[in-house]
């Protein structure tokens, strides 16, 4: 299925093709800059570590446009468009979390991993 609404904007291909000058870019590198931050710096973060988060960077953008679009549509009317975004809304939320859970980073309040793992 095609979204109509993407062909209205360019196709982001890597995350390096964003303006970091522009509002999305700012909020993603303070984003990155936090999450680094949590793991102790980014001269502390492995390579692994380093990938991860630019993997979740990706998400979160993909994410966050979506939830854009969802919120600019003038009704909550069920459609085919629709359900395919938030289905996909869903899969790069679940995504998101368990990129975060590799990290190891937990949301303010977040349950923690149970030691029986």
């Amino acid at each position: 299925m095609e979204w109509d609404g993407m062909r209205r904007h360019p196709v982001l291909l890597s995350i390096a093709q964003i303006n970091h000058r522009s509002h999305i870019g700012l909020a993603l590198r303070a984003w990155k800059r936090a999450i680094a931050s949590e793991l102790g710096g980014p001269d502390n973060l492995t390579t692994a570590q380093k990938t991860i988060l630019e993997t979740a960077s990706r998400t979160k953008v993909f994410l966050d446009h979506i939830d854009t679009w969802l919120l600019m549509q003038g009704t909550v009317a069920d459609s085919e468009m629709r359900r395919w975004a938030m289905d996909t809304r869903q899969e790069l939320e679940r995504a998101l979390r368990r990129e975060m859970d590799l990290l190891r980073v937990r949301p303010p309040g977040g349950r923690k991993r149970m030691a029986s793992r």
